[in-house]
């Protein structure tokens, strides 16, 4: 708890405690997801009823992140590491908007809600354009709690869990994605390095794309693939794409190739010739086997959303990334990848995460090598 009068800065740690305490802020920052703002007004309102009982105190951020012009992946990969590490583990983040994000600070006054936010917006590494801190009773908790109830009575209650796993499964399942990692690094290494030097030499910027994604738990991740656009694009084309593909309003597309009706942007001028191509291939995935070798991702789950993307879930989509660990495949890209609706992707991963099998995985990956040999539905 922030105590009134306590600074917020300690003083600086002996020499030999500065790589401790810079993996204790590294630790600290992993194991704290930023939710979806669905989850996040639910949090808002649990602690708003929280302090109506107790009268504990509770704080709120609402942080506007970065500059007219700036892209909004970008940012994101900046903050979210950072904001997280400069904050405690009973605190809350979550994704209100495109570039907004919201800091809840249960047993945080209005006296020290000034030194959060100094520390917040001192952790570096982002800029913020706009800063609104408010503490409980306020207007803007109201407005928020109600939203909150909004969605409650609207969506209902679905994070209801699948069956647990037994730990040779997981294991199992780990040591596939350990060895599956391993042997297609190896294999594809060439294949890797020429598309590498494709990339950085057909147009400005580096070879490997890193953007923060969700992961099990809505962890965030940095999650890599071969830059398929040119370095600086704006995201906004693709925000507003997502947010029609989520709520059942995206047109399809018609393929030059077979006719088929398809569910992908048309014509994107952002990506660059190279792109095209590694995109229809697949190859611009291959670096996500980096994530598979560090746990964040595993051979076969759904596909890693991005922040923005969740803020615009509703609640029964959030399934399908609370139960599973994201994937380089999983049965939608088998089923059907960008012929897929977004309500269709979604039971198809929530299948997944109810039925999956170390059998199922094995099936999926050999499936998924011949789809992506006869490139179809490839976005």
């Amino acid at each position: 708890m922030y105590k009134a009068g306590q600074s917020m800065v300690s003083e600086a740690p002996p020499a030999d405690d500065k790589k401790t305490l810079a993996r204790s802020h590294c630790r600290r920052a992993r194991a704290m997801p930023v939710l979806p703002k669905a989850l996040f007004l639910a949090e808002v309102s649990r602690e708003r009823f929280r302090s109506d009982r107790s009268g504990s105190p509770v704080s709120l951020l609402l942080l506007t992140l970065g500059e007219e012009g700036d892209a909004t992946h970008d940012v994101m990969s900046q903050a979210l590491p950072a904001l997280r590490g400069a904050l405690r583990q009973t605190d809350s983040v979550g994704i209100l908007d495109a570039n907004v994000v919201g800091v809840l600070l249960p047993d945080t006054d209005s006296r020290n809600v000034d030194r959060v936010a100094e520390k917040v917006c001192g952790a570096g590494g982002y800029p913020v354009a706009s800063v609104v801190k408010v503490s409980y009773p306020h207007v803007i908790l109201d407005r928020l709690q109600a939203q909150a109830k909004a969605v409650d009575d609207r969506e209902g209650h679905y994070f209801v869990r699948g069956p647990k796993r037994r730990a040779w499964e997981l294991r199992t399942k780990r040591g596939i994605d350990i060895l599956g990692a391993v042997v297609g690094l190896v294999l594809l290494s060439p294949l890797m390095l020429a598309t590498m030097l494709a990339v950085k030499y057909s147009s400005p910027g580096d070879a490997i794309f890193r953007q923060v994604r969700v992961g099990k738990n809505l962890v965030p991740f940095t999650f890599y693939k071969f830059r398929s656009m040119h370095s600086g694009s704006d995201d906004s084309v693709h925000r507003n794409y997502l947010e029609k593909l989520i709520s059942g309003e995206a047109e399809q597309t018609v393929s030059e190739e077979d006719g088929k009706r398809l569910y992908k942007m048309a014509s994107d001028p952002r990506v660059t010739r190279v792109g095209r191509f590694i995109r229809k291939t697949s190859i611009d995935e291959l670096p996500q086997l980096f994530n598979v070798l560090k746990g964040d991702m595993s051979l076969v789950g759904p596909r890693p959303p991005i922040p923005y993307e969740t803020a615009k879930y509703r609640c029964w989509h959030l399934r399908r990334i609370l139960e599973v660990k994201p994937g380089l495949t999983g049965l939608w890209q088998v089923v059907g990848r960008s012929e897929t609706t977004f309500e269709d992707m979604v039971r198809l991963d929530l299948k997944y995460a109810r039925d999956w099998s170390v059998a199922m995985d094995i099936k999926l990956i050999i499936r998924t090598v011949r789809v992506v040999l006869e490139c179809k539905g490839a976005v």
